[in-house]
């Protein structure tokens, strides 16, 4: 196997530099030190060859060398976590991590009530949820950014496994700008 000019930790850094716009605020971050970063994209940019940021007054803004290992780095950085997740649930039988998307107008009390068992079974259950509005569900999991979807209306896309929720009472509210708190209106379910 050839040696890599860069590292995991390296596409990391590159990877917080770029979301938060500065070496600093990506060192705090990271909880490393900015010079400790400065330190290890100037090796990959010496041992590539190339140029990976260019300073735009206190912004650091990627090259296109940059934005080429960027985007293709945060494909490895992911198959890396899906690989460790993978170790992790072999050795526990348990995924380690959880993607639920809930739909805005599902109830939540009888939701997280059911999180409660995998979490009680499972101590080092990692439950990441997004609230979804409409078809943004549906497409979530289309994109492999959720695994699994709760209380959203019947796909009008196909593929996807569906299981029936059965409907719950639901109680509009509506809160008067010079009142103390919502009131409830009477006469719908």
């Amino acid at each position: 196997m050839s040696y890599s000019p860069f590292s995991l930790d390296a596409l990391q850094a590159l990877d917080a530099i770029e979301r938060r716009g500065s070496f600093a605020k990506a060192a705090e971050e990271l909880n490393k030190a900015t010079s400790a970063l400065s330190y290890t994209v100037q090796k990959v940019e010496e041992q590539l060859g190339v140029t990976l940021f260019q300073r735009q007054g206190r912004r650091s803004v990627l090259t296109a060398s940059g934005r080429l290992l960027l985007d293709e780095g945060r494909k490895i950085l992911v198959a890396a976590n899906l690989l460790a997740d993978q170790v992790k649930e072999l050795d526990t039988g348990w995924e380690p991590r959880l993607r639920l998307g809930l739909e805005s107008t599902t109830e939540r009390e009888p939701f997280f009530q059911a999180l409660g068992t995998p979490l009680a079974e499972q101590l080092n259950l990692e439950i990441d949820i997004q609230e979804c509005v409409l078809s943004g569900g549906w497409e979530a999991l289309e994109m492999d950014r959720m695994d699994l979807l709760v209380g959203a209306p019947a796909p009008l896309q196909k593929g996807f496994r569906t299981v029936s929720i059965p409907p719950a009472d639901m109680l509009l509210v509506a809160a008067l700008t010079n009142s103390p708190g919502p009131l409830p209106c009477r006469g719908i379910s």
